[in-house]
């Protein structure tokens, strides 16, 4: 009996290494897979203050090309770079000088026009007189 009970031992045995190994190839146990450890922690509140120091150049997102419709010198500039306009606003106050002597000189230009005016509408009055007069004459 002792050779029996060592077969059947030994048939348990092996018959439970196999079932040992065919469980640990099909997952059924032990641990299986690329795991990877993961450290977990209590959240807490932290004030985050980061200084970004970076050379470059820094581009805007809109570009506004400012031109005038007349040149000249300016003297006054109430804007500040960077300062937020309206439409309408004073942006750059020009000299005024050379557009007023310019108006000045076509304001004498438009009354001497209109002298000349008055003169040939006189000379027109008397060439006409002067023909009539000639006309009864004839």
């Amino acid at each position: 009996m002792k050779k029996k009970t060592l077969l059947i031992v030994l048939v348990i045995a092996l018959v439970l290494i196999v079932a040992l190994v065919v469980g640990k190839k099909s997952g059924a146990f032990g641990k299986t897979g690329n795991f990877k450890k993961v450290e977990t922690t209590l959240i807490e509140k932290i004030d985050i203050t980061e200084t970004v120091s970076a050379t470059g150049k820094i581009q805007p997102e809109v570009e506004v090309k400012l031109s005038s419709e007349v040149s000249g010198e300016i003297i006054e500039l109430p804007i500040a770079e960077g300062q937020e306009v309206k439409k309408g606003d004073l942006l750059v106050k020009i000299n005024p000088d050379l557009y007023q002597s310019s108006l000045q000189r076509s304001q004498a230009s438009y009354q001497n026009i209109k002298a000349n005016l008055a003169q040939t509408e006189a000379s027109l009055k008397q060439a006409k007189a002067n023909y009539d007069r000639n006309k009864t004459l004839f």
